[in-house]
């Protein structure tokens, strides 16, 4: 399979490692175009930003500093048609899963980015739910969301409980109890691109079942990704269709899946804490 390439400057070398392994990421954002000229770029800031930006001919920039080999969409237009773009050639690192604060591992093997191919798909991931309405993490939790169906099932992230990033305006906690419960659902047209391009990977790299996992696994101690809501057996199930997955993140459904009904994904991105940040500019052209 080929993809569209839009070729990320967010890598590096392999240092001679082959492809261990396959690391799912949401990108907690909502536009595909606009996550695609993050990761592919620096996008220009608004005046008045001053964190995590560069300076470049007196304008100033976010600096992704990250990048994925893969990024796919939700659904979209009216024939509800799914894109996947490539960003990393396989050969080389994307930075998807590093940190200066945590070791991610799987299987106790460190620097993941060195050994993986890392693919972002698009979802808002965690929501607040506020009386009959959800709302996404930018603006300090205060971003309607306007995306499918929410599904409700609760998760305790133990470090969620002292993340300032988890506040409100107010400085008030969005989850006290470290449980998220309201999740964005993984549509059916991206599950299907989803489990198509991991048949693909996995056949040509010799992936075996147990170095395929998600961003939430390898980090646990910062990251959600791709979350509870994500169909793990199903996809891994269809590519291994003898074998039980492992390495699984696994989520205790409290509700028996209640959902309540907003209306359709925002148009606008506020690209989210996975890998992303708020986004401007256009350096990605379709």
């Amino acid at each position: 399979m080929t993809y569209q390439f839009c070729e990320s400057p967010n890598k590096s070398s392999r240092q001679g490692n082959s492809v261990l392994g396959l690391i799912a990421h949401f990108t907690a954002g909502g536009n595909f175009d606009d996550t695609v000229r993050y990761l592919c770029n620096r996008a220009k800031a608004p005046q008045g930003t001053t964190s995590g930006i560069v300076v470049v001919d007196g304008q100033k920039y976010y600096d992704a500093k990250a990048a994925a080999h893969y990024v796919t969409s939700r659904p979209e237009g009216p024939e509800r048609k799914v894109r996947t773009v490539q960003l990393v050639k396989e050969e080389e690192a994307a930075w998807h899963a590093g940190s200066k604060t945590t070791t991610p591992a799987l299987n106790g093997k460190k620097n993941v980015n060195l050994w993986s191919i890392g693919h972002e798909i698009c979802n808002w991931g965690g929501l607040r739910k506020v009386g009959d309405r959800f709302y996404c993490w930018p603006g300090n939790w205060s971003y309607e969301y306007r995306g499918p169906t929410p599904v409700k099932i609760p998760k305790m992230y133990d470090f969620i409980k002292k993340d300032k990033s988890y506040t409100d305006k107010d400085g008030k906690a969005i989850f006290p109890d470290g449980v998220i419960e309201w999740w964005e659902p993984y549509q059916e047209e991206t599950i299907q691109a989803v489990t198509a391009l991991w048949k693909d990977v996995i056949a040509r790299n010799s992936i075996a079942r147990e170095w395929i996992t998600g961003h939430e696994t390898v980090d646990p101690a910062r990251k959600t990704d791709p979350g509870p809501a994500f169909p793990w057996e199903r996809i891994l199930a269809a590519i291994y269709p003898t074998n039980i997955p492992v390495n699984v993140p696994t989520a205790v459904n409290l509700s028996g899946g209640d959902v309540i009904n907003p209306s359709e994904v925002p148009s606008s991105d506020r690209s989210g804490r996975s890998a992303l940040q708020n986004v401007l500019g256009c350096i990605f052209k379709r």
